[in-house]
């Protein structure tokens, strides 16, 4: 390759964030700069084990500290859903994660995903019309998709492992989780990617989300939902005594797009990053024991 291609190719690696956004605005976006009532800064900065720390997001921005307190289950529970601006078919969750230096990540356990609007997913008990798409953390910092449907979910859903990607600690990665819901609602042909730093890791295919044409089968609600887990001690991070640790990661840019877009690099790369705000009536509640299965079981 000589120097001009490589050239041109260099420029337009760092010109798509730009050139997504413009083509595709957010339709929730949240950096954390700025806390208004209802939206998304506020409601997660009020979690008992969450907090917004100046400095600590990408390029010292602001960012959402998030406390994985060791307990008997794995770790407490840091589990909200909040309702998206507009449902949507097919949607792309993006966000940045950086976990701190020596993050125990012991067997693994649960990241963010998307859930349907104004329906229970199966984790919370067997209701019609509820599913889940998330994105597990796994051993040393692997790393699972995680999907529940109402025809396949069982006890403890299914997952796909992307073998050869390990997180690592002390820097930030940018994970995109893009969801398309099956269409027409007969067929099984929904189906969950995960990108890291703009590489394809994981696709899950011939997924059936949903079984009616209802609004409340759209996909609606971030689920904002990270701890270790499982549903024991050994799930649980610890010291050298044997006693329950604290590990901590930092969360940045959380943005959820209609259709796909996948985020290639950490940092907002929407052009008017501005919190989402809804009306105070349907400020969602913090729900702090969302039941978790163990990813793996």
């Amino acid at each position: 390759m000589n120097w001009r291609n490589f050239a041109l190719l260099l420029l337009l690696k760092l010109s798509l964030p730009w050139a997504q956004a413009s083509a595709s605005e957010p339709i929730l976006a949240e950096d954390f700069e700025q806390k208004t009532p209802g939206g998304l800064c506020s409601v997660l900065d009020a979690h008992r084990l969450l907090a917004v720390v100046a400095g600590a997001g990408v390029d010292g921005s602001a960012g959402l500290r998030a406390d994985y307190v060791g307990d008997l289950r794995g770790s407490l529970r840091i589990a909200v859903r909040f309702p998206l601006p507009r449902a949507v078919e097919e949607a792309s969750l993006c966000y940045d994660v950086r976990f701190e230096h020596g993050f125990d990540f012991v067997r693994g356990g649960k990241l963010h995903g998307l859930g349907p609007a104004g329906a229970a997913t199966p984790l919370e008990g067997d209701v019609p019309g509820g599913y889940a798409a998330r994105v597990n953390f796994g051993v040393r910092g692997a790393i699972r998709s995680h999907v529940f449907t109402p025809d396949k979910a069982g006890r403890f859903g299914i997952s796909k492992a992307a073998p050869s990607f390990r997180f690592q600690p002390g820097r930030f990665h940018a994970v995109t989780l893009h969801v398309k819901l099956n269409q027409p609602v007969g067929e099984s042909n929904g189906i969950a990617k995960v990108h890291v730093d703009g590489l394809p890791l994981i696709q899950q295919g011939d997924l059936k989300f949903r079984f009616d044409e209802a609004p409340t089968s759209l996909l609606g609600e971030l689920l904002f939902s990270t701890f270790h887990g499982g549903n024991s001690p050994e799930w649980a991070p610890k010291n050298a005594d044997g006693s329950f640790a604290t590990m901590r990661a930092i969360f940045d840019n959380i943005a959820v797009y209609s259709g796909e877009h996948i985020r290639i690099s950490p940092g907002p790369c929407w052009r008017a990053p501005r919190p989402a705000v809804l009306p105070a009536a349907d400020e969602p509640a913090l729900l702090e024991d969302d039941i978790l299965p163990p990813p793996n079981r």
